[in-house]
Formats: structure tokens, C-alpha cells, sequence
């Protein structure tokens, strides 16, 4: 486009100081807004009687824990279009990963009454399954805090879009490939809003939907489009299939079990921030 009139170097020396300074000076503030709300939360401070103080600390520190994601989302996406992400690729064991994650986001599916449920699939014939203690373990190179970032990323939208029945999470190896799968009972989606969900800053129709105590459902129009670089940075695919409006969807990725042909390499420029 029109901005990149600066000889390479300018323009995107400018984008990396602001990303370094967006990293330290954005977050920290945020942090403490977080950490001072929790500790109002939890009694730290001296007990907070009045359920209306209550109900509205629990909304402000949900929109400081939004705003530190999303700052996050941002900050990753601007990483990776300079390419200053940095991958970290090791062998471990995909599907085991998926499975403690499901664990985790237990108690948020159980609030809204959802069942949440995994499925690991070992199919014997597959060769990169080594046997640990009697159990079937699937071997693959992928970088693990961005396989979390994807994996968390789909949960969450499936708890958020699903208003009743069920999460189902799948994951398995099919020809040098692992497969992981989740499938809700949620809104569904048209096959307009499927050609967009993975697009920067675009979100399906539905997604102005209301939960039922009016709040809106918030997202960033981010996290998709993140999860779908990073999968691509493991040289894997990712997609969604819905039969329409009110009938559910499945968001599937596969990454090679060996991990990409070309590894990102890491970039000393810049150290990874942990939030």
C-alpha cells in the first residue's frame, strides 16, 4: 500500500520501538488495575459487603482482563506481520496438552451448564505414537505456548457462542498429521460468516449477540485470525464446517507431526513478553 514509501528499514523500525514500548508501558498499568481489583475481590483490602460492589468490581476486572488480552492479540499480530514472533519448537505430546487444557476450562463450561469433553483417538497403524506406561502418547514438534494460544482460543469461542448442550474436543493422528477438532452446539454459522471468521478485525453476524443477562459477547475479531498464523507458522491448516444458523460448528486444525520443513528461526531483536 501507499505506507510503505520508506526504503524497508524506516517504517518498520518504527512499528518494533512501539511494539517494545506497547509490550512494557501498556500492560503494566493494567496489570496493577488487575491485581488492585483482585485484591479488592478477595477481601485483601477489608470485606466488600455490598453485593453491587461486588457485581461491579467483577465487571471491571473482567473488562481489565479483556483489555490486557486483547492488548496481547494486538501485540501478536503486529509481531508476526514483521516477523518477530519467535517459535519455539519441541517435541511433546499434542493431544496430552489438549486434554489438560479441556481440564482447566472445566469449571467455565459447568457455569453455564455445558458439557465439555475429550477425546483422544490412538489409531494403532499411525507410527508416531510411542507407548509410556501403557498409555499411547502422540510425538509431534510444535511450539507449545502458541498451540496453547490456538487451542484456548477455540474453547473459549465454543463456550461463549454455545448457549446450551455440548463441547466436544477431539484430537488424533491421521496420515503424519495430528488432527484436533472442536465441535459445539452453538449458534452455527453461514457460509458468509465461515469465509470471514479467520479474517483481521472481522467477526460473524451473530457475533453482536447478547448473553442472557444482556451483556454483549465481546471479541476482539483477533483471536481467530492469530490462532490461523500460528497454525500456519506449524505449516498446518485450519478451517471451520457448520451446516448453517442455530445448527452448531466445528473448527478443525491439522499440523504435520514433524512440524514445519522450514522453522522459523528465532529473531534476537526482541525477548517474548509473558503476561
Amino acid at each position: 500500500g501507499a505506507s510503505q514509501v520508506v526504503p524497508n528499514g524506516g517504517l518498520d523500525e518504527a512499528k518494533t520501538d512501539f511494539l517494545s514500548m506497547a509490550s512494557h508501558q501498556l500492560r503494566s498499568p493494567l496489570t496493577v488495575v488487575k491485581l488492585g481489583i483482585g485484591a479488592l475481590l478477595d477481601g485483601t483490602f477489608g470485606d466488600v459487603k455490598d453485593k453491587r460492589q461486588i457485581d461491579a468490581l467483577g465487571k471491571m476486572l473482567e473488562s481489565a482482563e479483556r483489555l490486557i488480552e486483547l492488548i496481547s492479540e494486538y501485540l501478536d499480530v503486529s509481531r508476526i506481520e514483521l516477523g518477530k514472533m519467535q517459535y519455539n519448537f519441541k517435541e511433546g505430546d499434542l493431544c496430552a496438552l489438549i486434554s489438560a487444557i479441556v481440564e482447566e476450562y472445566q469449571p467455565r463450561a459447568e457455569a453455564k451448564g455445558l458439557k465439555l469433553g475429550f477425546e483422544g483417538v490412538h489409531n494403532p497403524s499411525q507410527p508416531p505414537l510411542t507407548l509410556r506406561g501403557g498409555e499411547f502418547v502422540v510425538q509431534a514438534r510444535f511450539d507449545e505456548e502458541k498451540m496453547r494460544h490456538v487451542i484456548t482460543n477455540l474453547i473459549d469461542n465454543a463456550i461463549k457462542y454455545t448457549m446450551k448442550g455440548k463441547i466436544g474436543v477431539g484430537c488424533e493422528v491421521v496420515g503424519g498429521e495430528v488432527r484436533v477438532t472442536v465441535k459445539d452446539t452453538g449458534m452455527g454459522l453461514t457460509a458468509e460468516d465461515m469465509g470471514i471468521v479467520f479474517q483481521k478485525f472481522r467477526r460473524a453476524q451473530g457475533g453482536n449477540l447478547r448473553r442472557r443477562d444482556g451483556e454483549p459477547i465481546e471479541g476482539s475479531g483477533l483471536g481467530l485470525h492469530v490462532a490461523k498464523m500460528f497454525v500456519e507458522a506449524h505449516a498446518g491448516k485450519i478451517w471451520v464446517e457448520s451446516e448453517g444458523k442455530g445448527k452448531g460448528s466445528t473448527f478443525i486444525f491439522t499440523i504435520p507431526v514433524e512440524g514445519p520443513k522450514e522453522e522459523a528461526k528465532p529473531s534476537p531483536q526482541e525477548t517474548p513478553t509473558h503476561t
